[in-house]
């Protein structure tokens, strides 16, 4: 199965909405241990692109501890309920498990192994996810750029205007600011700093930020333009808008931040 899915043969999805420990619902999804398997009932809120993949990764709850399965998503008892998307070219939906039965084989690591691995699961996901939100700041201004370039107003490209000039190099300034947290948050998971967990929140709430305030600059650079559903930028601002709220919202990491810090002062 993993190499099908490296080779993409087979697609797999995770139920990140919903991590116990973190920014999810801890009773979620609940585990029954039965003889040869396992039985799963309850709800993933928001899992992409659910009906459309082979696998699902989702943490579970027994009344222990947390463990991890890989449940083929056409399996007996999941049903899903398509949601109307912020961003509509990633759907999403929930993912409801109705006395979901599984073998054994659908564990993932040890029972009652989960948490450990969701911590490390979050450490690479969000410098992922935030590659894609500066990714797409970086579209959106080198859009914005070339159209301030090219509108005529008063007899010249608006881009010549110092307020545009301004607005303009502090959208450049924050995307690359964005790119250097994300190139530390990579070097702390990668070299296993003690304090990773600390840096890929604070890169997280700094993006999610960011990228919301990028995406209105060039919404002032569009102007009446980016009301136009023909024009790409309301795309980009869907994408940004469901990046940040990805993986945790700015609100969330910044809390996490601050209750890290407290709990290493006991």
């Amino acid at each position: 199965m993993i190499k099908d899915l490296i080779e993409g043969r087979e697609l797999a999805s995770w139920a990140s909405n919903d991590l116990p420990g973190y920014w999810g619902r801890e009773d979620a999804v609940r585990v029954e241990v039965v003889d040869g398997g396992f039985v799963l009932n309850g709800d993933m809120a928001a899992v992409p692109n659910a009906d459309g993949v082979d696998w699902i990764l989702l943490a579970a709850h027994d009344a222990e501890s947390v463990s991890h399965f890989l449940l083929p998503s056409k399996t007996d008892g999941v049903s899903f309920e398509p949601l109307e998307n912020m961003d509509i070219t990633r759907p999403r939906l929930n993912v409801r498990l109705d006395n979901v039965r599984l073998g054994e084989s659908a564990l993932v690591g040890a029972l009652g192994g989960a948490p450990a691995e969701i911590t490390r699961q979050v450490q690479v996901a969000i410098p992922l996810a935030v590659s894609q939100s500066i990714g797409a700041m970086r579209a959106i201004i080198d859009i914005a750029n070339a159209h301030a370039r090219s509108r005529i107003a008063f007899g010249r490209p608006i881009g010549s205007f110092q307020a545009v000039k301004h607005m303009l190099v502090d959208a450049s300034l924050g995307i690359e600011m964005s790119a250097a947290m994300r190139d530390s948050a990579v070097r702390a998971v990668d070299e296993a700093h003690s304090d990773a967990t600390e840096i890929v929140s604070m890169t997280k709430a700094f993006v999610a930020r960011t990228s919301i305030d990028v995406a209105h600059a060039a919404w002032q650079v569009f102007g009446g333009m980016a009301y136009m559903w023909e024009h790409e930028f309301h795309l980009y601002l869907r994408r940004l808008t469901g990046d940040a709220a990805f993986l945790g919202t700015e609100a969330w990491h910044n809390e996490f931040v601050v209750a890290l810090h407290e709990e290493a002062e006991k």
